[in-house]
């Protein structure tokens, strides 16, 4: 259940009206303070706090208001009440009910977890003091409730012994990537690439994609331009499907063209899209990424945008109904499969406040670096029934260019599929691989155009035409 500030006042006022022992024992606190909550709500302390539709557990805010009464009339420092410390300190709460319950002889984990020492308690307890008086980005909050949750309270044998790794929870080294890119040029004109964009829609809706890239590019902007097109085409298989017997001169012919240029003769042509009107996969794909670049530069809503995206993607915009309903094979037999859907309204409010932080407040590399972790947790959530890469991919162009930043070609599908790979392989690192891969593309764009020039070669390697789809009918002599 989600609440506002109205919601979470009629709930209070509820439960005062129905107020008894049973009530006062759970909530840890008697009938007077939580009046004096209540009136503390009302006078609109907590009004920034609870602007926005969030779930808030009334026992973690009731407990965070007593200690923070408590802390002000000592006149000890505590943090400011915002939804990022409200967080933490429920995160830390949580630890300290369950060491109590270990003191206490109270929960069922006694079988194999003991009580701290008196020692390991205090440590827990300092770690606690410092949580109240720090004020948390909700970057830091993210990567809080990662590593609270890897700490697994209730089923590791080492907690609540493992004071070091709880202290560490809560207050994260969080490696940016990208402060060895400030200083670095950032490409910063994007209503250029726009009209383009639009103007080669036009041409691709009325059936003249050929047009588009028989002549060379008359400006760096046209050239990008092409090769986001590009970009979106996952070439093996798209001359597979047109030329199946004859795929191995095929490709061959297609690889060696696209190491040249954005500039393809007629035949070349053919063989990406022989039958591109009637195919209704590969359209759309370019369509969707050409509409990803006219967005305007204004902050956007995440969860308007994603919709509004999937549909220029020509997918279906429906979200996930039930747990396990997409699978996403990783390699190395893993696999990883869509979120739970009742968990998908606060990923996105998740994503949305992680924006909105950056936009606000983020430098340039700052804000890309965190476009693209959000691009890698889109594309590994599987929210969509389909579509969810390409979806991730416009997305991401939206967020850069929304705050006036042009995107740099993001290739999933050429280069061995070693971008893809590297989102999978690092996504416990805040994809930490993809993001050097990215800023060293957004870095290299920059200093390309200052230059008055545009070059992006699709690389088509061995191993990406060596995929069990079609590896047979290439290496077939």
């Amino acid at each position: 259940m989600q609440n506002t500030q109205k919601e979470l006042i009629e709930q209070i006022k509820k439960e005062l009206e129905e107020w008894n022992e049973k009530k006062a024992s759970y909530y840890e606190c008697t009938k007077k303070e939580m009046k004096k909550f209540l009136a503390d709500i009302k006078k609109g302390n907590y009004q920034k706090m609870l602007q926005e539709t969030y779930y808030y557990s009334l026992s973690s805010l009731i407990a965070w208001h007593k200690i923070r009464q408590q802390r002000q009339q000592r006149s000890v420092p505590i943090s400011a009440i915002t939804r990022e410390n409200y967080e933490v300190f429920k995160e830390i709460r949580k630890i300290l009910i369950h060491i109590r319950n270990l003191i206490d002889n109270n929960t069922y984990t006694l079988r194999y977890q003991t009580p701290p020492t008196e020692e390991e308690l205090q440590r827990v307890l300092s770690t606690y003091q410092n949580v109240l008086i720090t004020n948390y980005t909700f970057s830091e909050v993210e990567e809080i409730k990662k590593r609270v949750e890897k700490l697994r309270i209730y089923d590791n044998q080492k907690f609540p012994h493992n004071t070091k790794e709880i202290e560490e929870a809560f207050f994260p080294q969080i490696i940016k990537i990208s402060p060895k890119y400030e200083g670095s040029p950032i490409v910063k004109e994007t209503q250029s690439t726009k009209k383009i964009a639009h103007k080669l829609k036009e041409k691709i809706t009325n059936g003249r994609i050929q047009e588009i890239f028989t002549s060379f590019p008359k400006s760096k902007e046209e050239s990008y331009v092409r090769r986001m097109i590009l970009s979106q085409i996952d070439v093996p298989a798209a001359v597979y499907e047109n030329y199946n017997f004859f795929f191995q001169q095929a490709i061959d012919m297609i690889r060696e063209a696209l190491t040249k240029g954005v500039v393809l003769d007629q035949e070349q042509q053919r063989l990406l899209w022989k039958n591109i009107y009637t195919d209704k996969r590969i359209l759309p794909l370019i369509t969707g990424v050409l509409d990803s670049l006219k967005i305007e530069s204004t902050p956007v809503n995440i969860e308007d945008e994603l919709k509004k995206t999937q549909k220029e993607n020509h997918c279906s915009a429906n979200i996930v109904t039930k747990p396990y309903q997409n699978q996403l094979y990783l390699g190395q037999m893993k696999m990883i499969y869509s979120m739970n859907p009742e968990n998908i309204p606060y990923f996105l409010q998740g994503l949305q406040n992680k924006y909105n932080e950056l936009y606000e407040v983020g430098t340039d590399y700052e804000f890309v670096e965190g476009c693209i972790e959000i691009m890698g947790d889109l594309m590994i959530s599987q929210i969509f029934l389909e579509g969810n890469k390409r979806t991730a991919k416009c997305m991401f162009n939206k967020m850069l260019i929304s705050r006036g930043i042009l995107p740099p070609v993001v290739d999933l599908n050429e280069d061995e599929l070693s971008l893809w790979d590297s989102f999978v392989e690092s996504r416990n690192l805040n994809y930490k691989t993809a993001k050097e891969i990215i800023l060293d593309k957004t870095k290299e764009m920059a200093t390309q155009f200052s230059e008055g020039y545009y070059e992006n070669p699709v690389i088509v390697s061995s191993s990406a035409i060596s995929r069990p789809d079609f590896c047979d009918k290439y290496y077939r002599r």
